[in-house]
């Protein structure tokens, strides 16, 4: 723990090297390891992801916290650079201007915004670095999956057998908010149909442990699971 805290020290500090000299125009003074601005743009981009990563692992107090502050250090520098590579890039001629970003460049870029675009859509009740651990735990796996309760209730079983004989192509899931629940005003349905077909039914709910996270995905879910067993069942998955 004591070496992970110093590494992240250590690149804090040249994090916020890299916003003191933009912020202060020197961008032509010598700077740690001669980076020109869309390596160090590059390496802020790495160390955002880096940072989100530590947060969601470690589980004590002090550190999450830390981490929490560098991912905000270092997204307010990575807003800095670019600011001054668009800057740049409005004065410069088309030959003297920045190369596009390289793959990696834009695949890190491409992760650190959709974090934070997650991290921020989710509902409140979640602490800054519940989301970014959420988000970041999503986007990594290339999505989640919950399995809807509820689904005994009624004749929900039922229904459960007469979907298992359609093509799970055809099967259409939808999440709707159910703020008159009386027991839950946070609740979310889980309504399926048939394509084609003329009804709508509602087979379960989202657990009330993930209603904060799945707002974010209200509508269409992208894929809807049949289980099979002595008590019928179905989860979804929720694409990053």
């Amino acid at each position: 723990m004591e070496l992970a805290h110093k590494h992240v020290e250590r690149d804090a500090r040249l994090a916020t090297e890299i916003a003191r000299a933009l912020w202060s125009g020197e961008e032509e003074k010598p700077f740690r390891g001669g980076l020109n601005i869309e390596e160090r743009l590059e390496m802020l981009l790495d160390d955002l992801k880096r940072y989100t990563e530590y947060m969601a692992e470690f589980d004590d107090g002090d550190s999450r916290d830390l981490y929490a502050a560098k991912v905000a250090e270092t997204e307010a520098a990575i807003r800095e650079t670019e600011t001054e590579i668009a800057e740049r890039a409005a004065i410069m001629s088309a030959e003297d201007r920045p190369k596009p970003p390289t793959e990696r460049q834009a695949a890190s870029r491409a992760t650190a915004s959709k974090v934070c675009g997650m991290a921020n859509r989710f509902s409140k009740g979640m602490t800054r670095k519940e989301a970014f651990a959420k988000a970041w735990s999503i986007v990594r796996n290339g999505g989640f999956e919950i399995a809807i309760t509820g689904v005994s209730f009624g004749s929900r079983q039922e229904a459960l057998r007469k979907l298992a004989t359609y093509d799970p192509k055809e099967i259409i899931a939808l999440l709707v908010p159910e703020p008159d629940c009386k027991h839950d005003p946070d609740a979310i349905d889980v309504k399926v149909m048939v394509n084609g077909g003329k009804g709508i039914y509602t087979l379960g709910y989202v657990p009330r442990t993930d209603t904060k996270v799945v707002r974010a995905f209200l509508g269409r879910v992208p894929e809807i699971r049949l289980v099979d067993g002595e008590t019928k069942g179905a989860r979804i998955r929720l694409a990053a």
